[in-house]
């Protein structure tokens, strides 16, 4: 449910922070990702809004805007065992004409050295015919996951004895970073999201305790992925 304006101009300011400073490591960031400091990050989020009249007791507005700004370093990790570097050195020794392996070392997790990939978990030995035991495990990496959101609203009322229409307007766009893909893998994709949706609504009073009503809504939403 949306405000609506008033015969009164109101309006609203608020914002909200928070950042790694006030928070603890998770047991999982403990025991799974290996962490011994809580990654950075910040997130900021300030809006504001305001309501009031155009015509006295017919014609209202309000609008609302806000807008989040977070800043952080996440760590992405994939349980899916793959040959740890010192794996892929046993399996090009084994293997040195194998295109294959040439492949792995040159386009899997380890080829790609944005955020200092590294074994997770456990280095499990597997063994392989003709090479004896190959060290694998999990693999993770920390890598910046930053995100901004815009949001806007607006709402127009009007009212006669009889009617009241109101129509609706709202946006929505949000930019994340390494959002979307394998990214504990190194694949990784930036994410962009925009929604629009447009309200109306008709009501009608035929008597004290009776009244009809009409509603119309259109919405989009487009999202995109850039690798």
């Amino acid at each position: 449910v949306t405000k609506s304006g008033t015969n009164e101009l109101h309006g609203s300011l608020y914002a909200t922070e928070s950042n790694w400073r006030f928070n603890s490591l998770s047991a999982n960031q403990k025991v799974f990702e290996g962490l011994t400091g809580v990654p950075a990050f910040n997130d900021a989020f300030v809006g504001g809004t305001v309501g009031g009249p155009i015509a006295r007791d017919k014609l209202f507005f309000f609008v609302g805007v806000d807008a989040e700004s977070l800043n952080q370093t996440k760590v992405f990790a994939a349980g899916q065992l793959t040959p740890t570097p010192s794996g892929l050195e046993t399996l090009s020794d084994c293997f040195p004409a194998s295109t294959s392996v040439q492949a792995l070392r040159s386009y899997g997790p380890y080829s790609v050295k944005a955020g200092n990939p590294t074994p997770l978990g456990v280095v499990i030995p597997m063994n392989i015919p003709g090479c004896g035991t190959v060290d694998t495990a999990g693999i993770q990496r920390s890598l910046p996951a930053d995100a901004r959101q815009n949001n806007f609203i607006i709402k127009f009322d009007y009212q006669t004895q009889k009617n009241h229409f109101s129509g609706t307007y709202l946006y929505s766009r949000r930019l994340s970073s390494n959002s979307d893909g394998a990214v504990a893998a190194g694949y990784s994709a930036d994410g962009f999201q925009l929604s629009q949706a447009y309200n109306f609504s008709w009501t009608r009073f035929l008597g004290v305790s009776t009244t009809n009503e009409f509603r119309a809504s259109y919405g989009r939403n487009d999202r995109s992925e850039e690798h």
